[in-house]
């Protein structure tokens, strides 16, 4: 985890997880097997799993992301359910998505 990250009360962080610079976790969330790149804000109580977070994307509170791979710029909603999805840069995704390249 890099030094400028920080990670809210109640967050479980790890096994397997990098967090780039500038990053901020809100409270109450799980990573695990996943890289959030520079600059990402996650909501709380997001669950993020077995994924890569592109630069200065958001994920919203309550969001659950499992297997998903995102280009630079994504922005999650609220109460999202993602499952293998590859999301291309500056996209945004506020319904429930599976198995779904978006571009």
């Amino acid at each position: 985890m890099h030094s400028s990250a920080t990670v809210g009360e109640g967050s479980v962080i790890g096994p397997d997880v990098d967090i780039g610079p500038n990053v901020v976790i809100g409270k109450g969330v799980r990573i695990k097997k996943s890289t959030l790149l520079e600059g990402t804000k996650v909501g709380h109580y997001a669950f993020i799993n077995s994924s890569i977070v592109g630069w200065k994307s958001n994920i919203g509170d309550w969001a659950r992301v499992d297997d998903c791979v995102f280009g630079d710029d994504v922005e999650v909603g609220k109460e999202t359910f993602l499952k293998g999805v590859t999301v291309c840069p500056h996209k945004g995704l506020k319904e429930d998505t599976v198995d779904k390249i978006i571009m």
